[in-house]
């Protein structure tokens, strides 16, 4: 059995909406959706209407949430000055930019595990460039880290140290801030506060990163690697997707990938943020915020996740279940009788090709094979015959599904199509199996012939793992 021929299944990650919206969101969408947006979930239908409220009461719910979050961090930073003993002058030196009466500063906000392969001091490779981009007076940035390394990590521990002290430095201080005692409190402030969610591991190590989640149902962008759920839930107008660099060298990746977040932020994120019209309200920025809770939202919550696994996994699972009981067992007792006799038939199990075809099949007509199957003493029923046909140009997209790989549709320019019996038999007594059907489509395809065992109680058509080809 080949790896393309049963790949593994998935469901893509989400979160839990209620946990993780934050309050005032809440409140703004039972004023402008109405309280049924609880139980619409899953539709995005539903969730395109948000596209039509005005940015004007959007952004002020924006502005408020993260104001809320700027006063949570001033008030931890307080603690930790006092604790440690540190100026008021020096905290107001520290705090002037996180303002919650005027949250006009673009923030970003990196909170999470401090492995090594998140690369945290990402940025920090090219220093004179970051305290050019953040300390620019019409356009002021601030990044704040938080976050914590396993106590055996010393490469992260290492990391946070040297966040730690570029944090005090004088061209960086106020500008780039960690937070110590990272805790879920403060996870929950920083994804639903800050204007843009940076993420930037080496791909394809992420495997889902749902702080990028929670923060886009807050309506906060990413920047992110596409990399984990980012590379599906990016649509291009709903935050900034990162291609990872196809190189070897590790240092040539960082610099390359360094390099695109550098440009992204210096073209695209910083103008679009400043860019007000007389209200002060940044209406592209605004329209780019609701379009990440409208594409987020309904596709990245634990409802959809949820009902992928009940129609995916938990259905089917209980009905093959009944299917096994009734009776006494008798489905199951079967069954296992079956897989025993198949597979001690299975290795001089045959397929043999009757009939040459064209490699040129002309449109419109009709292509037939006749394929000898020995069966070795198993019936016609026992096994399954099938074509198979994967088309090569013009070139398919047959990459998975998003978000869920069971109960998808059929998949372009796949085409597969099971042979029938026939009452024939070859010399040797094999069974012949017969095809005669009009391809549904033009182009190149890479064809093949299979063979493998069917029962109608098998759980999945590939149980067995016994497969063989012409």
């Amino acid at each position: 059995m080949r790896p393309e021929d049963n790949p593994v299944g998935f469901i893509t990650n989400g979160v839990h909406v209620p946990t993780f919206l934050h309050q005032r969101w809440m409140e703004f969408f039972d004023r402008e959706l109405g309280g049924e947006w609880r139980e619409r979930l899953r539709d995005p239908d539903f969730w395109r209407v948000l596209e039509q409220v005005p940015d004007e009461r959007y952004w002020a719910t924006a502005q408020d949430v993260k104001s809320r979050m700027l006063a949570n961090v001033r008030e931890r930073l307080n603690r930790e000055f006092q604790r440690k003993g540190g100026s008021p002058a020096q905290l107001r030196h520290v705090t002037r930019l996180l303002d919650p009466q005027r949250p006009d500063v673009l923030t970003l906000g990196f909170a999470r595990r401090f492995a090594t392969y998140k690369r945290a001091t990402l940025l920090l490779r090219d220093r004179a460039r970051l305290a050019r981009l953040i300390n620019n007076p019409k356009r002021p940035m601030v990044l704040l880290y938080a976050g914590k390394a396993h106590p055996a990590d010393e490469p992260g521990k290492q990391v946070l140290r040297e966040l730690r002290q570029l944090m005090m430095s004088q061209e960086f201080v106020g500008r780039i801030i960690f937070l110590e005692d990272y805790d879920l409190q403060l996870a929950r402030s920083l994804v639903s506060g800050v204007d843009v969610w940076l993420n930037n591991p080496i791909a394809p190590l992420e495997a889902s990163g749902t702080s990028g989640i929670k923060a886009a149902i807050n309506g906060r962008l990413n920047l992110s690697i596409l990399d984990g759920w980012w590379a599906e839930g990016f649509t291009g107008d709903n935050g900034w997707g990162i291609p990872p660099a196809n190189v070897q060298d590790p240092e040539r990746r960082d610099a390359l990938e360094a390099e695109m977040i550098f440009g992204t932020l210096e073209e695209e994120v910083l103008p679009l943020y400043y860019d007000r019209d007389e209200t002060g309200c940044p209406r592209e920025w605004a329209k780019r915020s609701k379009r990440a809770m409208t594409t987020v939202i309904p596709r990245f919550n634990m409802r959809r996740v949820w009902f992928d696994y009940t129609r995916g996994l938990y259905v089917p699972a209980a009905a093959h279940y009944r299917r096994q009981a009734a009776d006494g067992f008798t489905g199951a007792r079967t069954l296992a009788d079956w897989k025993q006799r198949v597979r001690a038939a299975w290795p001089k199990v045959s397929l043999k090709l009757l009939s040459d075809t064209a490699r040129d099949l002309p449109r419109g007509e009709r292509l037939r094979l006749r394929i000898a199957a020995g069966l070795n003493g198993l019936a016609p029923a026992d096994v399954r015959v099938e074509f198979a046909a994967r088309r090569l140009l013009p070139e398919a997209d047959l990459s998975p599904p998003p978000l869920s790989s069971y109960a998808q549709a059929a998949r372009d320019g796949l085409w597969e199509a099971a042979l029938t019996a026939t009452d024939e038999h070859d010399a040797d007594g094999a069974v012949i199996f017969a095809f005669d059907v009009e391809p549904p489509e033009c182009g190149q395809f890479r064809t093949e012939v299979r063979i493998y065992p069917w029962h109608e109680l098998l759980s999945h058509p590939y149980e067995l793992g016994l497969m063989k080809w012409l």
